[in-house]
Formats: structure tokens, C-alpha cells, sequence
């Protein structure tokens, strides 16, 4: 009787734990499948950003911005609802929210009608003395392209927080990485097939411009020539690290030759490929300052990689110069006559020139308010040059353009805004022991869209901004600390 009981009360503590260890696992399932429904989408959207045009059409961007709203709220609800904490919580990533934060306030501030009379735009106060009635005036010149641009801005601050979230796994850290670089290498041989088969098309559309250059699935060259810099950056490193991984100081250099060689014979050759592929791509692609930005990338790529935990890397040194000769060549020979219009260039006679001038007269006579987000093209035709017969849609210079827009102290902080995630991947790659690679290339590819931007309006191309906030927010999530396992991601 006694021992029927017992058997009884275990097997009853048995079914209790069963059942309680079934609860907790399928609690563990559901918080994984919501997470995967994140991340998975976020990732494909990221990578199909570039199709078609880069996303330069009103639909596109609005349908990038629409998928990132409703994933940013799905992990705003797995947050919410998940006993764990988020993958990088308030506490810790604090620092990198008020420089956005404000920026997007201040926009808001720009479309509103309720802001003082005395900062309104001129033209608000002259359209209503012509059509004699009372207009409620506005900062912003055109309070639609305003809101049309804080929806753009809050779309790119949500790809990054998105990434910065689920980037703080080192699994899938490494996902996005490898996807990236794959993603350009596919791009890029497009391209090449398109231009060397002389079909001067772009998908199924006549090219209308840049005939004779690779611009891939991108409309701009420019755009494109970012595009590859940073997915080559992404295809280097990686490369890099598969030579590190075999690296060890304990074994003598036959064993060290022999497995680097076995690596580059049975996987090691994909991503060397890749590297020509989306190099040659770079260099055909004819602009100017996106090669050379590309360059500054390896450049910073192969210096940097000195100080993070791949600085051991057996034949590093030779590998670097080894990647700096390549560079030199693609650049040279593919980019012929990049090289030549560098050399015969007459800076003076140059459109930008002028452009800049009178992008700089409008930002003297509005240097606090700005004329509005968005509204470059209209309030650019005040100060259109009489002797330039073309019209400018862009500064062809990001920091100058956002000066314009926004006011002189909002594009400092906006430039602040992506200054600080980017030293934040600096001091990751050197601090951290492992994983230090996502960091360097955050770090890389802060440096050639921070180069670019001089010279070019790239990073308005929704597909390039995309692309590189997805690279800093994984850089920078794996940026924290030095442990080699990192908490709970997403959610």
C-alpha cells in the first residue's frame, strides 16, 4: 500500500514537472518563432533594398518604411511580452539616443504651425500678401516633403535599432554579414553581365544614363560605387577572418601553409572571388569619388584590422598588401578612365563648384532654422545660378545639404548621430577578444559613406542607407563588452 502510494505521489511530481518543463519550452518556441519573424523579413528586405533602382522611387521608399514600422513594432512587442530583457536595453544604449531623438523633434518642429512667426520661412509671409489672406506659416518650405523626409529619417534610425537588437547575436551577426557580401557579389556580377554584354539595360529597362559604366541594378553609379565599396568591405574582412580562424602560435609555418591552402581550396576561393567580382564592378563603375571612397574603406579596413583580435593573423601583413596592391590594380586598369578624368579635371569649371556657393548663400541666410527636411530642390531655385542651365535636384554634398535643410546646429547633431555608433565600433574592434570583426567593418563602412558624402548625395539612396545602418547597428551591437556570449537577442 505504502509503496503504491509513493509511486502514485512521484509519478504525479513527474507529469508535473513534464507538463511545467513543456509550458517553459513551448514559451522558449514562441519567443524564437516571433523573434525569427523579425529578423528573417528584416534581413530579405535589407537585401532586395537595391530592387529595383535602388529604391528611389516614393513607392519603394514607402514600402521600406511601412515593413520596417511593422517589424519595429513586432519587437517592441516581443520586448513587452518576453520575461527576458532586450538584447541591448535602454541602460546601455542611451548614449546613442539623444543625438537622433533630438534631430527628429527638431523636424517635427520644422512642419509645425504653432513655432514663433519669427522663425517661419519668408516665402509664407509673401505667398499670403499675394493671394491676401492669413497662411499659417511653417519653418519648413514645404510642410508634405518635410514629413516625407522624417519618414525617410525614422525609417533608417528603425533599420539601424533592428539591427542593433538582433545583431547582438553573434549568429546572427555573422547571417547578415555573409548575406551582405553575398548579396554584393550577386549584384555585382549582374552588372558586369550587363555592361560586357553591351545590353545597356538595367533589369528590363533601358539604361537612360551612365552608359558604359556598371551601375548594376541602381539607376545612379555613384549609388552603386557605395553600394559595392560596402559590400566589398564586408567580402575582406570576412576573408580575413577565415585566414585568422586557421591561424596558431603553436604551430610551425608548413602547418600553418597547409591549412590556409586546404581553407582557400575547399571554401576559402568564394569569397576570394567575390572580392574580384565586386572590385572589378567598383572600378567599372567610372565615379570618381566612389572609388576612391571604396579605397579609403579597404584602406581603413587594412589598418584597423592591426588593432582588433585578428591583429595575429598569420600573414596578415602580406595579405594586407596583397589586398592594397589588388585594389590598386582594379583601380587603375579597370578604372582607366576614372584615372584619366581625375587627371584632366578642371575643378574650377566644375557644376559642384557652383552649386556649393549657392547651396552656401542659402545656409548663410538660414543658418539656424534650415529651410525645412526635404525641401532642397524648391528652395535651391532662389539661389539658382543664372550661368547653370540644368536643374539641381541635389547639393552633391550630404553635409551640405543637410546645413541647408535642417540649419547648421541640427546637421551637427545629425552627423553626431552617426559619429557616435561608428566610434563605438572603433572601440569594439580593438576591446573586443572575439567577434571583432563586425565591428571593423561598421568602422569601414562608416569611412566610405562618411568620404562619399563629401562629394555626393549616395547616402539619400534608400537602398545605400539601408544597407550601411544594418552594418553599423550589427557592428555596434557586437560592440559592447568583451565577453565572448552574448545575452539573448531581439527580444
Amino acid at each position: 500500500m505504502l509503496e503504491e502510494t509513493l509511486s502514485n505521489h512521484v509519478a504525479g511530481h513527474e507529469a508535473w514537472y513534464s507538463a511545467d518543463s513543456c509550458i517553459e519550452e513551448n514559451s522558449v518556441l514562441a519567443r524564437l518563432n516571433l523573434s525569427s519573424l523579425i529578423f528573417w523579413p528584416f534581413l530579405i528586405m535589407v537585401l532586395l533594398s537595391p530592387v529595383p533602382f535602388g529604391s528611389i522611387y516614393p513607392w519603394s521608399l514607402s514600402l521600406i518604411s511601412a515593413i520596417t514600422g511593422i517589424l519595429l513594432l513586432g519587437w517592441i512587442i516581443h520586448a513587452a511580452t518576453s520575461s527576458s530583457q532586450p538584447a541591448i536595453g535602454l541602460n546601455r544604449a542611451w548614449v546613442l539616443l539623444p543625438a537622433p531623438v533630438l534631430v527628429a523633434l527638431w523636424i517635427v518642429l520644422q512642419i509645425a504651425p504653432w513655432m514663433p512667426d519669427s522663425l517661419h520661412h519668408p516665402l509664407w509671409q509673401s505667398t499670403g500678401a499675394v493671394l491676401n489672406q492669413k497662411l499659417d506659416g511653417r519653418i519648413t518650405l514645404d510642410a508634405h516633403e518635410s514629413a516625407t523626409g522624417l519618414m525617410r529619417y525614422l525609417t533608417y534610425c528603425g533599420v539601424f535599432w533592428i539591427a542593433l537588437q538582433y545583431g547582438r547575436d553573434a549568429d546572427n551577426a555573422r547571417r547578415m554579414m555573409v548575406s551582405f557580401a553575398v548579396a554584393g557579389a550577386v549584384y555585382a556580377v549582374y552588372g558586369l553581365i550587363a555592361e560586357l554584354s553591351g545590353s545597356n539595360t538595367i533589369l528590363w529597362y533601358e539604361k537612360e544614363w551612365y552608359k558604359g559604366a556598371v551601375t548594376s541594378v541602381f539607376r545612379y553609379k555613384n549609388a552603386y560605387a557605395t553600394y559595392a565599396a560596402l559590400t566589398l568591405i564586408c567580402v575582406i574582412a570576412l576573408f580575413l577572418e577565415g585566414i585568422w580562424k586557421r591561424g596558431d602560435s603553436h604551430s610551425s609555418r608548413a602547418e600553418l601553409r597547409r591549412r590556409i591552402f586546404t581553407w582557400l581550396a575547399e571554401e576559402g576561393w568564394l569569397p576570394g572571388i567575390a572580392i574580384v567580382a565586386i572590385g572589378s564592378a567598383l572600378a567599372l563603375s567610372n565615379s570618381r569619388a566612389g572609388i576612391i571612397s571604396g579605397g579609403i574603406g579597404v584602406l581603413v579596413l587594412l589598418i584597423t584590422v592591426n588593432f582588433s583580435h585578428m591583429r595575429r593573423a598569420p600573414y596578415l601583413r602580406g595579405l594586407a598588401a596583397v589586398s592594397f596592391l589588388l585594389t590598386t590594380v582594379f583601380f587603375f586598369v579597370g578604372g582607366g578612365t576614372v584615372m584619366d578624368r581625375l587627371a584632366s579635371q578642371d575643378v574650377s569649371g566644375d557644376i559642384r563648384v557652383q552649386i556649393y556657393e549657392a547651396t552656401s548663400k542659402a545656409i548663410a541666410d538660414a543658418p539656424l532654422t534650415g529651410t525645412g527636411s526635404g525641401t532642397f530642390d524648391e528652395a535651391f531655385f532662389f539661389y539658382h545660378p543664372m550661368e547653370l542651365r540644368t536643374q539641381v535636384l541635389r547639393a552633391h554634398s550630404t553635409y551640405l545639404e543637410n546645413a541647408m535643410e535642417l540649419g547648421i546646429p541640427a546637421a551637427i547633431i545629425l552627423t553626431l548621430a552617426i559619429l557616435i555608433p561608428a566610434l563605438f565600433c572603433l572601440a569594439g574592434l580593438i576591446r573586443r577578444r572575439r567577434h571583432g570583426i563586425y565591428p571593423l567593418i561598421g568602422f569601414a563602412a562608416s569611412a566610405v559613406v562618411g568620404f562619399h558624402a563629401l562629394f555626393d548625395f549616395t547616402m539619400q539612396v534608400p537602398a545605400v542607407a539601408v544597407t550601411y545602418f544594418a552594418m553599423l547597428g550589427v557592428g555596434c551591437a557586437q560592440s559592447w563588452g568583451t565577453e565572448d556570449r552574448p545575452r539573448q537577442s531581439g527580444g
